[in-house]
């Protein structure tokens, strides 16, 4: 969640901490600047420090600034809190707090979101001191401050991995695997992966049986963790264990089945957008007023709830896990071809081959 407050009144640090603890959250980062009592100019005491404002222009850059961050570093929450009108040496003047499972992180967004919020927003302050009062200029070193970042290499830019769900086992196919299936004069799994690919950094296909026919280059392979398949649970826990151990893992994780041929090409775009914006755990996909849990992006810092959900509470499948974590469902529009229809039965392939004629 994004709090943005400019404010004459001052503000509990304490109280802003206690907003931002979660047990999703590794770390908590706060910069609190106040006002000091000595000018920038030798023998000038300050007095007071009056702070002035541009109404809603301010908040909104504010809030760009901090939409930029959420950008760079994988963030739970963030709050900014700036004060207005005359202040005294030793109040609060601004607060950054900034929660994310990675230290590295939040610490690295605090800085970023204070170094901008000097040289961004819309703020003027005038100091009164014993030699008289003036307007404050912003310093070379503030500029400075801020200017690294432009340079900075967006390792910053999140990474997603795709993760493609074929580790069922079709019951309903009458002995025939999903994943080895066709769909007109191609493979069903070429599909999903032509679909999937511009959307990810990574693809990974969880499956648990060798496979002829599909051309899977580029894909990392990854088995179930257990025997069974006790759920689609499974695949997902199986890819964050994966990932986990293979080193440098994403941000979010995009699940995708192997049985639906028609999801939306800005699927992880759209997703994403909403989880940013809500400061979700999850975004999942929603379409006649139905959740379709295997179309979802999930932040990598869910991975310990995701473990804890399927290893230690037993469960296989999804509903439980997203009522737990916050998260946000996405409506698609109404369109003539479902973009989340899944080939579950031989009826449901031939109905797709007509799809597909249309599409």
């Amino acid at each position: 969640m994004i709090r943005i407050r400019i404010q004459q009144e001052d503000f509990s640090l304490q109280q802003e901490y206690d907003l931002l603890r979660s047990t999703r959250s590794g770390a908590i980062v706060t910069f609190s600047g106040l006002v000091r009592d000595f000018d920038q100019r030798p023998g000038e005491n300050v007095q007071t420090l009056f702070l002035q404002h541009y109404p809603g222009m301010t908040e909104k850059l504010l809030r760009d600034i901090v939409d930029d961050a959420c950008q760079r570093w994988p963030l739970d929450d963030v709050t900014v809190i700036h004060r207005v009108g005359e202040l005294n040496p030793g109040d609060q003047i601004v607060l950054v707090a900034v929660s994310s499972a990675h230290r590295d992180a939040a610490f690295q967004a605090a800085s970023f979101i204070m170094d901008y919020l000097k040289t961004r927003a819309t703020f003027w302050k005038k100091t009164a001191t014993n030699a008289g009062s003036q307007w404050v200029e912003m310093k070379d070193s503030d500029k400075d401050a801020a200017g690294r970042w432009t340079n900075t290499p967006v390792s910053a830019q999140p990474r997603t991995a795709a993760v493609i769900l074929a580790g069922g086992q079709s019951s309903r196919m009458g002995g025939r695997r999903k994943p080895a299936l066709r769909l007109g004069d191609q493979w069903l799994l070429d599909l999903i992966i032509a679909r999937l690919r511009p959307q990810a950094d990574q693809l990974l296909l969880n499956i648990n049986e060798p496979l002829q026919g599909p051309d899977l280059s580029g894909c990392v392979l990854v088995a179930d963790v257990v025997d069974g398949c006790p759920g689609p649970l499974t695949g997902l826990a199986s890819a964050f264990a994966h990932l986990a151990t293979a080193g440098n893992p994403p941000d979010y994780v995009l699940l995708a089945p192997c049985d639906g041929p028609f999801f939306p090409l800005d699927l992880a775009e759209q997703l994403k957008a909403a989880l940013l914006a809500s400061q979700a755990d999850v975004a999942c996909a929603k379409y006649a007023d139905e959740a379709q849990p295997t179309f979802s992006l999930w932040r990598f810092s869910t991975a310990d709830a995701v473990r804890a959900q399927f290893f230690d509470k037993g469960e296989g499948g999804f509903k439980g896990l997203l009522k737990a974590l916050n998260t946000v469902y996405v409506e698609w529009p109404p369109a003539m071809i479902s973009p989340f229809f899944n080939i579950n039965t031989q009826e449901d392939l031939e109905l797709a081959e007509l799809m597909q004629g249309l599409s």
